[in-house]
């Protein structure tokens, strides 16, 4: 629809690839604090002491951002390809 209306073929994949990878960031912040949430109530159940390595829980969302960044490339570039006509007919 963008290409329709002028857009060019970088911003779509462009677009489609931040997109993606904000995605991603988001689930693996999500990832981290359900894990997170796991670990504590799993240690607070049993009376054991929780640990958690501050670098492991940082590492998460930027795991995320990298896979959904790069698992919307190939999204992006044949969205990008896609002539407006076809796109708007579908």
């Amino acid at each position: 629809m963008r290409r329709a209306l002028g857009a060019k073929r970088a911003h779509i994949r462009r677009q489609i690839t931040v997109e993606a990878g904000l995605v991603g960031l988001v689930a693996g912040v999500a990832g981290a604090s359900i894990g997170i949430l796991g670990v504590v109530a799993t240690s607070a159940s049993r009376g054991w002491t929780t640990t958690i390595s501050p670098g492991n829980v940082l590492l998460a969302p930027i795991i995320g951002l990298f896979a959904g960044t790069v698992a919307g490339l190939l999204p992006a570039i044949r969205a990008s390809g896609t002539p407006p006509a076809v796109t708007l007919r579908a």
